[in-house]
């Protein structure tokens, strides 16, 4: 049995609530979700958003999932530079999602959108799926750290998700939790838990993920771009 990460470092869960956001999006067509994390925009701005277009032309997406730390936590007018990434994010023509991360989530004072564009001050997002034959609907949880914010990194990873989804409130074991923060790309289908690699053309790190919803049953890839 993996040694939880609590246990390893001798540490307790720093929060073990969460706020959710509901994404009501249209099952009855098929979507393409494009996921990235871990952006950390500090300088450059225009750089991650020409990458971005490039990978987008490249995968197609119909939607675009930021998964936490879109930017760095030393911009002075930290929720100004995120509202107007939203607005050049309309230029995308796809919906896009994003959440709050460890560095940035204090400038989210509050879930607001505008057109195509929702920002989420709530912990994680939730998509829940009907399955065929079962009353429960299968949940699938976007996060960043869950207010956990402890440094993870590449071997702990596995460890800190599974401590995370395991002790955190309404988050169950038959629920998927997809999240950032640690920089690493990682799939455990037995424990319903995946990491996003980071994707910050200003740190030359070109991880995402691809979530296929098609006819309401989910499939999640792990990709990088080798620069």
């Amino acid at each position: 049995m993996t040694q939880s990460y609590g246990d390893l470092f001798g540490v307790p869960l720093e929060n073990t609530s969460v706020t959710i956001y509901d994404l009501n999006i249209d099952l009855t067509v098929n979507h393409r979700i494009l996921l990235i994390s871990d952006c950390h925009i500090f300088n450059n701005p225009q750089l991650f958003l020409t990458e971005l277009q490039s990978l987008i032309n490249k995968e197609n997406p119909t939607d675009l999932f930021i998964l936490g730390d879109l930017i760095n936590g030393n911009w002075v007018q930290g929720s100004r530079v995120l509202f107007q990434l939203m607005q050049r994010f309309q230029q995308l023509k796809i919906s896009v999602f994003i959440i709050g991360g460890n560095h940035d989530r204090y400038y989210v004072e509050e879930n607001s959108s505008i057109p195509g564009v929702t920002l989420v001050r709530d912990l994680c997002m939730r998509l829940s799926l009907p399955q065929e034959g079962i009353s429960h609907p299968l949940n699938i949880y976007f996060a960043h750290d869950l207010c956990n914010n402890f440094r993870v990194r590449d071997k702990h990873a596995f460890s800190f998700f599974e401590w995370i989804k395991s002790g955190v409130e309404k988050i169950q074991k038959e629920d998927w939790l997809i999240c950032g923060h640690a920089h690493t790309s990682l799939l455990s289908r037995d424990v319903r838990i995946a990491c996003i690699g980071q994707y910050s053309p200003e740190n030359n790190s070109y991880g995402y993920s691809i979530l296929e919803i098609i006819d309401s049953k989910a499939k999640l890839s792990e990709k990088v771009l080798l620069r």
